[in-house]
């Protein structure tokens, strides 16, 4: 009982709010705690695996059968611990391009900065009643783009990259940090919220 405990205290939770004096004017609350909180995830993350925050956050309208989803916003982050510089590195991914938005000394910062109230830009339509916003994160220890090298270098497509063409970081480096983090239980965990109804 005391290690089921240990685990749900560790499990990243979120919430998402409706401001209760401008229901939806500017869009919902989202705050995340323990994005990284079970110990496994801070290993991979002290041994410079790459973790990816997608949040996914929806404005619904409620329907007499099924609900009707109006807007969506979808955020990604990329956390990734410097070991030359001994800092957490955040960038925010757009597209196929990573732009830099904070360093943290430490973990304790890098958690109190992802864990600060965000305001999404979500905002719902005046006089519409019956809505709520529903929040969804996944934090995974690998990128895409890590497993899709891997595969390709596999297969013998990246013959130029291996050559240091195709930038710092080689494919052969992907592969071995992807099968060390399979060995090491690397994994991607999920979680939802909802917000209550609200008139917009």
């Amino acid at each position: 009982m005391v290690a089921g405990s240990a685990a749900a205290q560790a499990r990243p939770s979120l919430s998402v709010t409706v401001p209760a004096d401008a229901a939806g004017v500017g869009g919902p609350v989202v705050r995340i705690e323990r994005v990284f909180g079970d110990q496994r995830s801070r290993e991979l993350l002290a041994s410079g695996f790459p973790a990816r925050v997608t949040m996914d956050v929806e404005l619904w309208a409620t329907g007499r059968f099924t609900d009707e989803r109006l807007a969506l916003v979808r955020s990604d982050w990329v956390v990734r611990y410097d070991a030359v510089g001994e800092v957490y590195r955040v960038a925010r991914a757009i597209g196929d391009s990573l732009y830099p938005v904070g360093r943290h000394a430490s973990f304790a910062a890098l958690t109190d900065a992802l864990g600060a109230p965000i305001r999404v830009p979500l905002p719902a339509p005046s006089g519409r009643r019956g809505l709520y916003y529903s929040a969804r994160m996944t934090v995974s220890t690998l990128t895409s783009t890590d497993l899709a090298d891997a595969e390709r270098w596999l297969r013998g497509d990246l013959g130029g990259a291996l050559q240091g063409e195709v930038g710092p970081v080689s494919p052969v480096t992907r592969l071995l940090r992807t099968l060390m983090s399979r060995v090491l239980g690397g994994q991607v965990v999920r979680v939802e919220a909802r917000s209550r109804r609200f008139t917009g």
